[in-house]
């Protein structure tokens, strides 16, 4: 659902209709917080420092969280739980033709989209603490997640793994040859992938992708097992 809804004030392209005045509460902090996604923030005298060497912050794929000034929204991104359509969501929801163009729209280049790290400390941190803003995520039950991970890169990119992955691997202290020959054996890829190459941006862990300070300043935490009600709610 979430993935064809074009939202737009205007009402000049077909799509779902969202009371503007709505949508802007909830995707500003404002909402009534009935849902059980909307977290109560912690005290606001005692919110973290934002410093340049924090994951949310430092440049870096998929741990730096995307910004909609329009909304008052900062998302975070989580591979294998649907980051890609929700990169082409935020680019459509700023209205960038791109956003089902083909190619890596990962890239900033290509989507067009701002993220946390394209504005300065001070800014960012009131982004990060102010009421006026939310802070949302989707996360994934971590064994699906894995699972997902494991049979498109592994699997279906098969050569792909081999050529950028193994030789990764090995110069981590892995054999080569034993990575290439058993890379699609789900067992291998987990208990000797997963371990020696623990920071792809595919398969490490949720937690470690925000720095830990900041979890609780994440004020709308969303499931992907229930992407259907979580979504349609975020959205509204």
């Amino acid at each position: 659902l979430i993935f064809t809804v074009k939202l737009d004030k205007k009402g000049d392209v077909p799509g779902i209709s969202i009371a503007q005045d709505d949508l802007e509460d909830v995707l500003s902090g404002r909402g009534s917080g009935a849902h059980n996604n909307f977290h109560t923030l912690p005290d606001l005298e005692s919110a973290p420092t934002l410093n340049i060497d924090d994951l949310i912050y430092k440049f870096s794929r998929n741990t730096v969280p995307v910004v909609n000034e329009e909304y008052n929204l900062v998302f975070f991104l989580v591979a294998k739980a649907a980051s890609s359509e929700w990169i082409r969501f935020l680019m459509r929801l700023q209205g960038n033709d791109n956003w089902c163009a083909q190619g890596c729209i990962h890239d900033r280049e290509m989507n067009g989209l701002k993220y946390l790290s394209d504005y300065s400390l001070e800014e960012a941190e009131e982004m990060m603490t102010s009421t006026k803003w939310t802070r949302a995520i989707f996360v994934r039950n971590p064994k699906p997640r894995i699972l997902s991970a494991f049979l498109d890169k592994a699997v279906s990119h098969s050569d792909h793994f081999k050529r950028s992955n193994c030789p990764v691997f090995a110069k981590k202290g892995g054999d080569l040859d034993v990575c290439i020959e058993h890379h699609t054996d789900f067992e291998f890829f987990l208990y000797n992938i997963t371990t020696t190459l623990g920071q792809n941006v595919h398969w490490r862990s949720i937690y470690s992708r925000v720095d830990e300070k900041w979890w609780p300043w994440i004020n709308y935490v969303a499931n992907m097992e229930d992407l259907s009600d979580d979504a349609e709610d975020f959205l509204k």
